[in-house]
Order: C-alpha cells, then structure tokens, then sequence
C-alpha cells in the first residue's frame, strides 16, 4: 500500500516560514536526511504560498516528480503541477490511484 510521509520544517512556534514568507530562518549547514527522504517519494503536495516561493528559485525544485498544490484561488496553469483545492480528497485520490496501479 502506499505510504504518506510529511518532511517538514517548523520553528518551534509551529510556523513554517515568517510573517512576510521568509525561510531565512532554516538551518542550511546540512542535508538533515532530506535528500534519502525525497528520493523515497513519488510524489510531492506543497501548499500554494510555497509553491509560489518555488517559483523564486533558479530552477524547478521538482522535476521528474508528480507535483500537487493545494490552493483555493484560481491559479494560471502551470504544466509542472496539478491544483486541488481540497487535500484530504486529493490524498483519497493518490491512494485509490496507487492502490488500482499496483
């Protein structure tokens, strides 16, 4: 059966980046088991305020994994992800999908 996993980043306060979105605040002196976990996985769900952040970066993070970003907004198309609005049901779904698969 498949598996959901949840690697993440919070300060102790339970906040996962700060007040205007910066992550500056995240240790960068070490891989943290980061790079085996995300080998593991076929599949990414990030929210929208990080999917925008990803948008930032040099390149697309997630290449050659299925992307999901949970968002209410309507969001322009992007061919690298797939919006839900709703991530118990896309998470049902990625279950009910891998379950028929294997």
């Amino acid at each position: 059966m498949r598996k959901v996993n949840l690697f993440i980043a919070c300060s102790l306060d339970g906040y996962i980046a700060g007040p205007k979105g910066e992550i500056d605040w995240l240790f960068s002196d070490g891989d943290y088991g980061y790079s085996k976990f995300y080998k593991s996985v076929d599949a990414i769900i990030m929210g929208r305020k990080t999917y925008e952040l990803s948008l930032s970066f040099d390149s697309w993070p997630h290449t050659g994994k299925k992307t999901y970003v949970l968002s209410r907004k309507n969001n322009k198309p992007d061919s690298r992800v797939e919006f839900a609005k709703d991530g118990v049901e896309l998470t049902k779904k990625l279950l009910k999908t891998y379950s028929t698969q294997t």
